[in-house]
């Protein structure tokens, strides 16, 4: 008959493990969430603080340095105490540095994408002026001098930053002490074996397997890292598609696809219980599907936009026979007063992208707010139209017929390569454990994830994001004369680095699976398996050395207490 005493115990164990897993749960919706949040809002970062990409991605990377700054600290210390309580205080340390990423929202007031007087009724005023605003001399250094200063407040990207390092700080202890929780409870008798940390390192580090998964699985996540922060603006630049409805069909087509990926990809390995080496040829096999439909986003690019000064002349050509031709000021607004470093687009009849209405020659105005429109512009009618098509209103022009099939097929590629990716993504990440012994299984996630997120989740935002920059065509330039935002890229040259940088990611990772095949193969032809490989047996002498060198250092410690 069974003890009623261990029958109570057991219920209360699991009666205690099921709320432990609502809220761990809950936790990590919260935390992907937030996360999820800031990876959207790369655009708007960079737009709101007139930043750079490459400081969007400091932005961004710096929840991988607030999870660095700890995790050592966390995975040692965590285990010995209580656990629930640790996650509990790192989950309020995540709400007080989401909280500091909001706060410049409320400081710096309504934001303003540009500063070009449009009329808020319908009185009438002409872009293009003869005559410069007559302001004395001494007022206008003092209303410089107060814009500049007013605009200094885009520093407040640094609360953000801060924000999301204190938010990477506070998820350090979910994950590792999470897991490790609910493997104690899975298992009933469990003990943990202490190991000097350094020696099981050194055994670790000398697995063959482990460094070679080790190597490729940070060269995919770096690649999925880049491509996951920047993708949003990709869509919006490649394609001319809203922030908002590219986030909006990131979350809503993609996210559902790598659930399903990810929950397919664990079934197959289980149903068919997959031992190591099918693991990976299941992973292979994946990843090589996922390279080549991110290939294909290649062919299905679009052209640069048309934008008169910038990317053609104002005579209306799609190139020029020099690039002398194409220049910010022509004889169509030679006489407007324009300030070329301006970005308020206006798109004419003439399906061309002028920088502002001013440098469009635009004479009147009727209407107001977003549907006024700008009549008698010079450079529109220096191209030959009917007076009555002099016009332009605001916004960029839209992206042809062609552009806009190209992004149904990218999207259609981007769900397969999203799926492929969290199929294989099941099986690869097993192999993290499944080829060490299993003592060192820990050890083995711990520095797994420690390299991830410290060469590939705080660096890839940061070089992906330089180079990015090197394709822009037009940089916002404030009162202060300081470089901001980029307002539009060389379309071409940011698909091909954006795209490359992806590719020569994962590409490598190809080699290295057949590698770690081949490693697989070599071992199991000597009748070695992960758990009874050469580090096992080694480990048995290690331990008693531990053992004897604790039972020293505690003597010592007790003859020093006592003053010995």
């Amino acid at each position: 008959m069974a003890d009623p005493s261990a029958v109570k115990k057991k219920t209360a164990c699991c009666s205690v493990l099921k709320e432990f897993m609502v809220a761990l749960t809950f936790a990590y919706i919260c935390k992907a969430l937030s996360g999820t949040v800031m990876k959207s809002s790369i655009t708007q970062i960079e737009r709101r603080f007139d930043t750079t990409s490459s400081v969007a991605g400091l932005i961004d990377g710096s929840f991988e340095i607030g999870n660095l700054l700890v995790i050592a600290f966390v995975s040692h210390f965590g285990a010995k105490l209580h656990r629930p309580k640790i996650i509990s205080i790192g989950c309020f340390i995540m709400g007080l540095g989401s909280v500091l990423t909001a706060l410049p929202h409320f400081f710096m007031g309504f934001y303003r994408y540009n500063k070009d007087a449009v009329p808020s009724d319908n009185s009438s005023f002409s872009a293009c002026t003869t005559e410069l605003p007559s302001t004395s001399n001494d007022s206008l250094p003092t209303r410089l001098h107060s814009d500049c200063r007013r605009e200094s407040q885009s520093n407040m990207w640094i609360y953000v930053l801060m924000g999301n390092l204190i938010r990477g700080i506070g998820e350090t202890p979910v994950t590792p002490l999470g897991i490790s929780y609910i493997d104690d409870f899975s298992k009933e008798g469990n003990s943990t074996l202490s190991i000097g940390f350094f020696y099981s390192l050194k055994h670790l580090l000398s697995n063959e397997l482990y460094l070679i998964y080790l190597i490729l699985s940070l060269l995919q996540f770096s690649s999925i890292v880049g491509a996951v922060t920047y993708l949003s603006k990709y869509l919006e630049q490649q394609y001319g598609q809203s922030s908002s409805k590219a986030n909006f069909l990131i979350g809503v087509i993609a996210l559902p696809t790598i659930s399903c990926g990810i929950f397919l990809g664990g079934f197959i390995v289980k149903k068919y219980k997959l031992n190591m080496e099918n693991m990976a040829k299941m992973a292979f096999l994946w990843n090589v599907l996922s390279i080549l439909t991110t290939i294909s986003h290649f062919f299905l690019g679009c052209e640069n936009k048309m934008v008169a000064g910038l990317t053609v002349p104002y005579g209306g050509n799609d190139r020029a026979e020099l690039p002398q031709d194409i220049l910010p000021i022509s004889l169509c607004n030679n006489d407007c007063n324009c300030d070329v470093n301006h970005w308020d687009p206006v798109c004419a009849n003439n399906s061309i992208t002028y920088m502002s209405p001013c440098l469009a020659g635009c004479k009147s105005t009727v209407g107001y707010g977003k549907n006024v429109v700008f009549h008698n512009c010079s450079c529109v009618a220096g191209i030959g139209f009917h007076p009555a098509n002099f016009s332009a209103h605001l916004g960029e022009c839209s992206r042809t017929q062609h552009c806009s099939r190209n992004f149904i097929y990218f999207m259609v590629m981007q769900v397969l390569n999203s799926f492929f990716f969290a199929m294989g993504s099941s099986p690869s990440f097993m192999l993290a454990f499944k080829n060490v012994e299993p003592k060192l299984k820990s050890l083995a996630v711990g520095v797994h994830m420690l390299v991830q997120r410290s060469l590939g989740g705080m660096l890839a935002p940061i070089y992906f994001g330089a180079l990015i920059d090197k394709t822009c065509l037009k940089w916002s330039v404030n009162t202060c004369g300081e470089s901001g935002a980029c307002r539009i890229y060389d379309s071409a040259s940011y698909r091909t680095i954006y795209l490359s940088l992806i590719v020569s990611l994962k590409l490598p990772s190809i080699f290295l699976y057949i590698l770690l095949i081949h490693a697989m193969r070599r071992r199991m032809k000597k009748g070695v398996r992960p758990s009874e490989n050469k580090e096992e047996v080694v480990l048995e002498p290690i331990q008693d050395n531990i053992k004897n060198n604790q039972q020293f250092f505690a003597y010592n410690d007790a003859n020093s207490e006592t003053g010995i």
